[in-house]
């Protein structure tokens, strides 16, 4: 037969299975036939209708036609192969593949009633055969025979039900999305979250309204949750409970749940402080869950402190731990570490883990790589942290690192340290470690104190005790034992604390939780029993632990049998009593420990001779060669306000410092002996140490200010106390100081209320009296107190024994002058008791009365105040004598001193009032002037001297010219006798001094500056007092008094000394003051009461130059010059003296500046006494010897003097005015000429050829003087 196209036999099937689908469509289905190759392909898109013939839903449709089907044995499955490529191809369509599979076996004459079985292929067919879909060709569908596909068949709900799960999950695509995370990572996580913690399905079922996931209750999951929320919050034994409770259930726990149950009692365990027991919990987690949480927790806990993996062990470890995990990784750098492999540690985490700081610092901790952990804490110490854990351990491990390197590299490892540190430990540095631990202790608290609290408990006494701040510790103690309540590492970390805060009972009941104790605390079991009195149970704990202490090499283990011997001794045992001595004596330091107990024992039994045995103490220290223990004891007890007890002190106090820090009342004790011995240096650095260690800070504020007021620094000592006494724990000893420092600086205003808070709690009636009185002093010079006034010294009246003269005295005195009386009865009873005084007192220096004889005028008044005051005519006269003296020189006397010569100036504010209103001729009232300074020198001396003294007579110049406050301020510090002080303070609040605003004014400018201040106190009697502070200084005393000047320099010729212009010029280089304020105050000073002025000629030529160089000014006396030339010009009574001070005036004036009438008033000036001297003559003196005070420098082009041609342009121009018909230039040359000629030969040629340096070599001038060269 020819060539025609034949069917072939799966065409032919593949024909008849549709045909029989055809058939068995059901209506809802509508059939769109797909073109293609159906073998590969998908042969119909079906769309489905609702009953409401909505169409709302499609699928895909494979169908597949077979002769020979494959049933299985009960024909519930038939099965069909299908190649994986298709059906991966089918795996990643959208929508869903239905697989159809015809029956045509011995029906292929009559397809309508063949069977047709269908199966969704659904995304778990997919996963469950995923395997298979790897590793297979072909894979065989198997479909229940039950599935059959009929006009009948309703899948409409199904894929509805399918089309909704879907929705529902892009929904969650959503919201995935919103929180910006990759919803495939997502997705694949939530994934294995169900699949590994099926109860989170339940978790999500609990419809709940808060903003949170809840755990479903009464699940094992919900349970072990629990459980550890517990142990993060230190609820131990909350979480031990539910353990137990679980315990009877765990044959119902799944391997995930009972690894899970082991690992949260491994984690009980760790922080109970059983790690061994805790080791193997860890172990059976990891045996039922090999995951990483159960496996590195059961490797971590075999690092114990006591006890860590052996060296193959570690190597084994290093070699199989991986990087992929943070907390692997972590675990494989420690166990780095501790194979000595440290920098191959951080290099392994700052490669996987760069981020991770906390870990790089336990490997540099471990490693000792100081180096790189510093660098960390120190990149670090600013960072806000992320959270709690990483907070602690941040700063666990810095404070760890800090106390190291201020303890000089010993830290807590090695040598037994002592809780109250060492004096060489660096304070700043454990300052800077306190602050860190600080921190720790808070995080720590947060995160429920972790099971590696011990991080911090090991080092925590060491650095709190430092600073003395046990008992804070025992508050975070408290609440980890509160839970924890046999962790042994706990308990005898915290015994030792307990026993240095006293705390005996508490130590007693700790140690007794204990199965074991070693000899320091077998020691403090016994001591603790001591301290309580409780002597029956101390022997005995000494007879139970004694094999046990003798083993010992504690220090204090001879002290503790001294203790049983006495004991024994007075419960009658002398057998024991004597053995216990015996094994005493063996120690090295036997008998200095017998010593100590023999004077306990003597000094409780006879108190009143506790010095004396204190003293034969001593004695045994010195013979047995000053050995420590006696030293520790002895100290305690001597008393440091004794002057040979405080040295002891001292001396025994540097012996135990080279061993270990003081406590805080033996430190105060040493302040103290500092204090009576007045090494006022040492008590100041002692307190400034305490209190940066923020130990009893008031206290050490008092003992700091004290020093200082000692040293003369007032200012800083007030400032110091200042803030203390705002604290509300202030005592009466503290307020009482500050009250006296404020009260010596006239700071009243400031201790009103403290002085009337002690009257209210005073019930001393001598205290009352005297805080009453100062009140009243206080209350006088403020208005605000009037109606408080007249109270005070009513109540003072009340209080005083007016049987002593000077308080009764006092009392009446005070209510001649401020009559507080208001009442007619208080006024009689004044009455009274002033007659009954002044009978009873007839010669008091405190109240007396007499009669003024105002018949005879002046002279009758003046002789019965006299009489008043016991002045005799013998005493009038001495006065008189002293008058004249001071005038004639004859009697150099200060001007602060005065008083005590002269009948009118009782103190120096009187004397200052009578200097300004004087006459010059009346010296006895005037200063007499110091010299000025050189500029430089002065300056250097501000910034360089040991001492700058202020004398109280420039004290009263600054403040008239309202200077002083500013130059106080611009110095770096300052000195003023005490007594100066005092002098100020009593006159300002004198409210019947004249003077009392001139030295409130002075008063309050040192107030201001008080800081700046060094007061100085005179320990010798002296009557010139400013030779005493001086004696052996190098530094500047600031006088106007030339007799100051003079005595001062007697016993110290390296002291300098500086007047107000110098002030005044260092005012006005530091810009404190202008040209013009500078050059009026300058005038200002040449109107007081100063004569002789006394200032540089550079100084004086300045102010001339800025007077007098004016175009408009013609006469000086127009001008402020005039007081300070005429006050310059009247310092000698010698023409010739005042002449020479007229020209070397000029050497330093900028002449060309002044005009030749001005000029001629000056010389007018100076002459006007004097018949022979003429202008003329001045003028060419002048010329001549100006010539000689200058530099001769020639100009290279002109060959002329500048200098020496100025001098005679002004020569020339005041010859003018002189005698304006005689100025030719020979007669003006031949005038010079004729006076040089008059001069000293080897002066004379000097002076000419000055003269010629001024002219030019072609000038008529030169010329002239060129034929004179022969002369000289």
């Amino acid at each position: 037969m020819g060539s025609f196209p034949k069917d072939g036999h799966s065409q032919e099937i593949g024909r008849l299975a549709a045909r029989a689908l055809a058939s068995k469509l059901p209506k809802s289905w509508i059939e769109t036939p797909m073109a293609g190759d159906t073998d590969f392909g998908i042969d119909y898109s079906i769309q489905l209708k609702s009953t409401e013939n909505y169409v709302n839903y499609s699928f895909y449709l494979q169908l597949k036609g077979t002769t020979v089907p494959k049933y299985n044995v009960d024909r519930s499955l038939v099965s069909y192969d299908f190649d994986v490529s298709t059906l991966n191809y089918y795996s990643q369509q959208e929508p869903l593949v239905m697989v159809a599979v015809v029956d045509l076996q011995e029906k292929e004459d009559d397809v309508s009633n063949c069977l047709i079985y269908y199966f969704w292929l659904e995304e778990d067919w997919f996963e469950k055969n995923k395997d298979k879909l790897e590793s297979q060709k072909t894979i065989s569908v198997q479909i229940p025979t039950e599935n059959l596909l009929g006009s009948s068949l309703d899948i409409y709900e199904f894929y509805k039900k399918r089309i909704t799960e879907r929705n529902r999950f892009f929904s969650l695509k959503r919201s995935i999305t919103e929180q910006q995370k990759p919803i495939d990572e997502v997705l694949e996580n939530l994934t294995t979250i169900i699949s590994e913690k099926p109860v989170f399905l339940k978790t999500i079922e609990l419809k709940s309204e808060a903003p949170w996931i809840e755990n479903p209750k009464g699940e094992i999951t919900t349970d072990l949750k629990i459980c550890s929320d517990y142990l993060s919050n230190n609820r131990i034994q909350a979480a031990e409970e539910i353990l137990k409770k679980l315990d009877v259930i765990k044959d119902n726990f799944n391997n995930h749940e009972l690894a899970e149950f082991y690992y949260q009692k491994g984690n009980l365990l760790s922080y109970e402080g059983f790690f061994d027991e805790a080791e193997a919990q860890f172990l059976l987690a990891q045996e039922k869950n090999k995951k990483n949480r159960y496996r590195l927790a059961y490797l971590e806990s075999k690092f114990k402190l006591d006890s860590m993996p052996s060296q193959d062990e570690l190597e084994e470890l290093a070699n199989t731990l991986g990087n992929d995990s943070f907390t692997e990784c972590a675990l494989k750098a420690k166990t780095l570490a501790m194979l000595k492999r440290a920098i191959e540690a951080l290099k392994l985490l700052k490669q996987y883990y760069p981020t991770e700081i906390m870990i790089q610092m336990v490997i540099c901790t471990i490693g000792a790589l100081y180096e790189e952990l510093d660098l960390i804490i120190e990149n670090n110490i600013d960072n806000e942290f992320k959270n709690d854990r990483e907070i602690y351990i941040f700063n666990a491990l810095a404070a760890r690192r800090y106390f190291l390197k201020s303890s000089n590299d010993v830290g807590i490892c090695g040598e037994i340290l002592p809780i109250e540190g060492r004096p060489d430990y660096d304070l700043e540095g454990m300052k800077q470690a306190f602050s860190f631990l600080q921190k720790a202790w808070i995080a720590a608290q947060k995160l429920g104190y972790p099971a590696d609290i011990t991080t911090l408990i090991d080092i925590s006494p060491l650095i709190y005790g430092y600073f003395n701040k046990l008992e804070e510790l025992t508050y975070y103690f408290d609440e980890i034992l509160s839970e924890r309540t046999s962790h042994s590492e706990i308990i005898r970390t915290y015994v030792l604390i307990l026993f240095n805060c006293g705390q005996y009972q508490k130590v007693i009941d700790l140690l007794e939780r204990l199965e074991s104790l070693d000899a320091v605390e077998c020691g403090m079991h016994i001591l603790s029993y001591n301290h309580l009195n409780k002597f029956r149970q101390c022997l005995s704990l000494i007879e139970k632990y004694e094999s046990i202490l003798l083993n010992s090499k504690r220090e204090n283990i001879p002290a503790i049998f001294c203790i049983g011997a006495e004991i024994a001794d007075a419960m009658f045992n002398k057998d024991l009593a004597t053995r216990y001595e015996e094994i005493v004596k063996s120690f090295p330091d036997g008998e200095a420990f017998i010593a100590i107990q023999d004077f306990v024992k003597k000094s409780n039994e006879d108190r009143s001779r506790h010095k004396e045995f204190t003293q034969d103490l001593y004695q045994k220290y010195i013979d047995l060669g000053k050995p420590l223990v006696i030293a520790e004891q002895l100290i305690r007890y001597l008393d440091p306000r004794g002057s040979m007890a405080a040295n002891q002190l001292i001396e025994l106090a540097e012996i135990v410092l080279e061993r270990r820090e003081l406590s805080e009342n033996r430190y105060l004790d040493l302040a103290q002996a500092f204090i009576t011995t007045e090494r006022w240096a040492d008590a100041e650095r002692l307190a400034i140490k305490n209190i940066a260690k923020g130990v009893a800070v008031s206290k050490w504020k008092l003992v700091q200010a004290a020093a200082l007021q000692n040293q003369g620094k007032v200012g800083v000592a007030y400032k110091t106390f200042e803030e203390v006494i705002k604290s509300e724990d202030i005592g009466k000893q503290e307020k009482d100081f500050f009250i006296n420092l404020s009260l010596s600086l006239g700071l009243i205003d400031n201790v009103v209320e403290l002085l009337e808070d002690n009257l209210v709690n005073s019930t001393n009636v001598p205290d009352k009296i005297f805080i009453i009185r100062r009140l009243i002093a206080i209350y006088t010079n403020r208005a605000e107190y009037e109606q408080k006034l007249k109270t005070a010294i009513l109540r003072y009246g009340t209080f005083i024994d007016q049987n002593n003269c000077d308080q009764e005295g006092d009392y009446l005195q005070l209510c001649m002058l401020l009559c507080p009386f208001e009442k007619d009865e208080q006024w009689s009873d004044y009455t009274e008791r002033r007659n009954k005084y002044l009978e009873t007192f007839p010669d008091s220096t405190v109240f007396k009365v007499g009669n003024i004889n105002i018949d005879e005028g002046a002279e009758g008044l003046l002789e019965s105040f006299r009489k008043m005051l016991g002045i005799t005519p013998e005493q009038i006269e001495l006065w008189e004598s002293n008058k004249k003296k001071l005038r004639s020189g004859e009697l150099p006397i200060p001007f602060f001193m005065r008083g005590l010569y002269l009948q009118d100036t009782r103190d120096i504010f009187t004397t200052w009032f009578f200097s300004k209103s004087s006459t010059d001729h009346e010296l006895e009232f005037k200063i007499i002037h110091s010299p000025q300074l050189d500029k430089h020198e002065f300056y250097e001396l501000i910034d360089s001297s040991d001492i700058l003294l202020i004398e109280e007579t420039s004290l009263l110049i600054l403040n008239d010219l309202e200077l002083l406050e500013s130059f106080l301020e611009s110095l770096p510090k300052f000195s003023i006798l005490e007594s100066v002080l005092q002098k100020l303070n009593l006159t300002t609040h004198s409210p019947l001094s004249p003077y009392h605003q001139v030295a409130g004014s002075i008063l309050r400018a040192i107030q201001n500056n008080l800081t700046k201040l060094d007061l100085i106190h005179l320990n010798e009697e002296s009557l010139l007092q400013y030779d005493q502070p001086l004696k052996d200084k190098s530094g500047i005393l600031i006088t106007d008094d030339l007799y100051v000047n003079k005595l001062v320099s007697i016993e110290n010729n390296f002291i300098q000394t500086g007047n107000v212009f110098n002030v005044l010029e260092y005012l006005g280089d530091k810009g404190i003051l202008d040209k013009d304020v500078l050059q009026e105050k300058i005038v200002n000073s040449s109107k007081l009461g100063i004569v002789n002025l006394n200032m540089r000629l550079d100084f004086l030529g300045d102010s001339i130059d800025y007077f007098l160089g004016r175009s408009d000014v013609f006469d000086y006396r127009d001008t402020g010059f005039q007081y300070i030339f005429d006050k310059i010009m009247l310092i000698h009574s010698n023409f010739l003296n005042k002449y020479r001070l007229f020209l070397d005036i000029f050497l330093c004036v900028d002449i060309q500046k002044i005009n030749a009438q001005t000029f001629l008033t000056l010389i007018y000036k100076l002459i006007e006494n004097d018949d022979i001297y003429k202008p003329k003559l001045v003028i060419t003196t002048w010329l001549i010897h100006c010539g000689l005070g200058r530099k001769c420098e020639k100009d290279l082009e002109t060959k002329i003097s500048d200098e020496h041609l100025c001098l005679w342009s002004k020569y020339v121009s005041v010859m003018k005015v002189l005698d304006p018909e005689n100025t030719s230039i020979e007669s003006l040359l031949g005038y010079v000429v004729i006076a040089i000629l008059k001069l000293e030969p080897n002066i004379k040629s000097i002076a000419f050829n000055n003269l010629k340096s001024g002219f030019s070599l072609d000038s008529r001038e030169y010329r002239s003087l060129k034929q004179l060269d022969h002369l000289f």
